[in-house]
């Protein structure tokens, strides 16, 4: 059975995605399983996603995904090469033979040929001297200045997000050898971060509608609709860095710049211009726009103090993912599940926190870290009844 994997963050799942779902199936081998590699509770820019990955992870398989498996935050949390990375891990020992993904790019080839640059020895000796003759200069800033010298004009192709996140996909299959192949699909509709006219909204313009209370039903498929206002009406959403903001800030009081020195991207100038932004602020804007400069972009900050809060330490992260956490999964997906078991995957598959606890010493320790960080997450519910410690254990995941 083909498997076409998909890096997701759904926060929240909107029309764009449903295009691209139901553009990878109509582009994909008939009856192939699509598999969505979901971030967790925290994504990638440094902030809580605006609903659970229950919710989420639900809404996805509603929408037309075969199973979800969950990006544990602790992998999430990181820069876009260190997410390409680890989610396209989790894709490929699930069985992925081909990954899907969003691209502003007229070119894909452009962005292969991008990748292989990338992963070159030459750039890579090159790149580390240019860092530290450029040092007040930001890393993506000095990377793409030295591409330019090696693909010309086509370095223009990774200003956008999602093609300098499929560049990242495809320098991580590169490295692991995994021999996935690509499927891009063009990407409609608002850019990322923007301002927009019709259905085709950008996922930030409608958090921002939630947050202010407005009516998103018209932006978002019918079950993903649903399944939003159920979780708002339970008191589970939506959920903002700035409900969660004293908590963050408590935690990060407590640390000191030898502290934030064990979190992966923070050297020793950023640990110390963060603590210093700590101690002169008590709201996280203020504490990023302090800590921030030309070389220090402001999703690094993010990135950095949330992981910080979360205890979540480069060595963490280095760690290879224990076990694969399937959050949701249709019949189509239940019974690819239990042919890919018999095959025995190099990471082994869970369906319940329960069945992770009686793996090995690594899968418990992640699995309990990952309770952890969802108990800090439902700190930003607006239900008392639903901010109760433990909930990850208690979930039971969605089998259609």
């Amino acid at each position: 059975m083909n498997a076409v994997g998909i890096v997701s963050e759904y926060n929240p799942f909107h029309l764009g995605h449903l295009y691209h779902l139901e553009k990878t199936r109509e582009l994909s081998e008939e009856g192939a399983v699509i598999i969505c590699a979901l971030s967790g509770d925290f994504v990638q820019r440094g902030e809580p996603s605006v609903m659970s990955k229950f919710a989420r992870s639900e809404a996805a398989l509603l929408c037309g995904a075969d199973i979800v498996a969950e990006l544990p935050s602790v992998w999430a949390l990181q820069s876009a090469e260190g997410y390409a990375s680890a989610a396209t891990k989790i894709l490929s020992a699930m069985g992925t033979e081909t990954l899907s993904f969003g691209t502003e790019a007229d070119d894909p080839d452009g962005l292969m040929q991008i990748a292989e640059v990338l992963c070159s020895g030459t750039f890579e000796e090159a790149l580390s001297e240019a860092v530290k003759e450029r040092s007040g200069i930001s890393y993506p800033a000095v990377r793409e200045e030295l591409l330019r010298r090696f693909v010309g004009a086509k370095a223009d192709l990774i200003r956008t997000p999602n093609n300098i996140l499929a560049v990242e996909y495809m320098k991580a299959v590169m490295k692991n050898e995994s021999g996935i192949r690509f499927l891009p699909v063009p990407r409609i509709g608002a850019e990322h971060d923007s301002i927009s006219t019709g259905q085709i909204r950008s996922a930030s313009e409608i958090r921002n509608m939630l947050l202010n209370g407005e009516d998103i039903s018209a932006y978002v498929p019918e079950n993903s609709s649903r399944i939003i206002c159920r979780e708002i009406k339970s008191g589970r959403g939506p959920v903002s860095l700035k409900a969660i903001e004293q908590a963050i800030v408590s935690s990060l009081r407590g640390m000191r710049a030898e502290d934030f020195r064990k979190i992966k991207d923070c050297d020793e100038e950023l640990s110390e211009r963060i603590e210093a932004a700590i101690a002169g602020n008590y709201a996280l804007d203020d504490i990023f726009a302090t800590a921030k400069t030309r070389k220090y972009a402001l999703s690094r900050i993010r990135r950095v103090c949330m992981c910080a809060a979360l205890e979540i330490t480069e060595e963490m992260q280095r760690r290879p993912l224990p076990y694969v956490r399937i959050l949701a999964a249709n019949q189509a997906g239940q019974a690819y599940l239990k042919q890919l078991k018999k095959e025995k995957p190099d990471i082994p598959m869970a369906i319940r926190p329960a069945d992770i606890l009686k793996m090995n010493d690594a899968c418990r320790e992640t699995i309990r870290k990952d309770s952890m960080i969802h108990d800090f997450y439902v700190l930003g519910y607006s239900s008392p009844e639903e901010m109760i410690c433990g909930m990850d254990f208690r979930y039971s995941p969605v089998m259609l």
